[in-house]
Order: structure tokens, then C-alpha cells, then sequence
């Protein structure tokens, strides 16, 4: 035989559940758990845009180049307010090597959209006539070019802008599609390049 005093609670309960009506307590507690599940999203999303953001600003491209024992490097890496390109020019032998350029002509690097219209261009070693390098030494060149620049320039061509390849939250719109490239005038000219793809908002 069923207490009575068991059945009125079962008949209650039975009423509740039929209503949709929780009692107090169990409504707070679903309350709280929504509240911190919330929590925990805005949370996640927060750890993946910071990171997405952090991980695209180390973005680094790079590309290289041997002649004649002398190894050339170009590479271009996302500041947070530029796109800084860096050239390096390295004795691999083991003897002192001069690069003479030819005609008093120096290094060139120019920096063009992807329709091939030239965007920046700077010239390095600049009224040298040679550099000597002793083995393994190294001759660095650093150039910047600014990101307000680059976003002005996209913002009168934007037949140049293309779906943004950052990652995922990104605040980024698109990006501008840069073409980079080296020319050593030197006796065996040397040239190289690379394509650059740059976070435009």
C-alpha cells in the first residue's frame, strides 16, 4: 500500500512535470548552469581570437637564392603596424668574397599588387661600389613599409583585395596580395621573389 504522504509528493511532482513548472530550487540551478555554460563560450571564443591574432602576426614568408657561394635571403614578416622586408646576403665559403656590382647599380627590391602595378620599390647598398664578406659573415637590410599606406593603397584598388586567408575570428575583411622581389645587378644578376598575402581591415 502507498503512503499517502508519498503519493501527494508523486502526484505533485506528476503535476509539475505535466505544467512545465519547476520548483524554485531546480529553476535556480538551471539558471546557473546556463549562466556558466554562457560563460564558458565567450570564454573559448576569447582564447581562439587571441591566439588567432597572435599566430598571424608571427606570419613569416621567405625565399632564397646561391650564387657563386653567396647566398641571398628575402623575407617579409606582419608587424603590428607594418610589413617589415629583410634582406641577407651570406658568405657560404670558406674565403673572403667581394660582390662588385655592375655599372654602380645596387640592390633593388620592389614590392608590386597582383596586378603586377608597383606599389613600393627601395633601393640598398646604395653608392657602394662592393661588399666584402669574410667566411660566414652576414649583410643585413631591413625596410618597412607601413600598414596605413598598404591599407590606402587597397582601399583605391580593391580589384586587388581577395578573400582573407587569417584565421579563424579574425577582425580581418580581406587581404591585398603582395609580390616581392630582389634584384642583385651583379655579374651573374641574381633575382628572386615571393608572394605576400597582408591582413587589410
Amino acid at each position: 500500500m502507498i503512503n499517502a504522504k508519498y503519493s501527494e509528493k508523486l502526484e505533485q511532482k506528476l503535476r509539475e512535470i505535466q505544467t512545465g513548472k519547476l520548483p524554485e530550487k531546480t529553476r535556480k540551478k538551471k539558471n546557473i548552469s546556463r549562466m556558466i555554460l554562457f560563460a564558458d563560450v565567450i570564454f573559448i571564443i576569447g582564447i581562439i581570437i587571441f591566439f588567432s591574432n597572435r599566430m598571424h602576426q608571427k606570419r613569416y614568408e621567405t625565399v632564397s637564392v646561391e650564387s657563386d657561394g653567396i647566398e641571398y635571403i628575402l623575407s617579409a614578416a606582419e608587424q603590428e603596424n607594418r610589413l617589415s622586408i629583410t634582406v641577407n646576403i651570406v658568405n657560404k665559403q670558406n674565403k673572403n668574397t667581394v660582390i662588385t656590382f655592375q655599372e654602380g647599380n645596387t640592390g633593388l627590391i620592389t614590392v608590386k599588387d597582383s596586378s603586377e602595378r608597383e606599389i613600393s620599390s627601395f633601393k640598398f647598398a646604395e653608392g657602394i661600389p662592393e661588399i666584402t664578406l669574410s667566411p660566414g659573415e652576414s649583410r643585413t637590410y631591413l625596410f618597412n613599409l607601413d600598414r596605413t599606406m598598404l591599407e590606402q593603397y587597397a582601399g583605391k584598388h580593391p580589384d586587388v583585395l581577395i578573400e582573407s586567408q587569417s584565421k579563424i575570428f579574425s577582425l580581418a575583411k580581406s587581404d591585398i596580395l603582395l609580390n616581392i622581389t630582389l634584384d642583385i645587378n651583379i655579374e651573374k644578376i641574381v633575382k628572386t621573389g615571393l608572394k605576400y598575402s597582408l591582413q587589410v581591415k
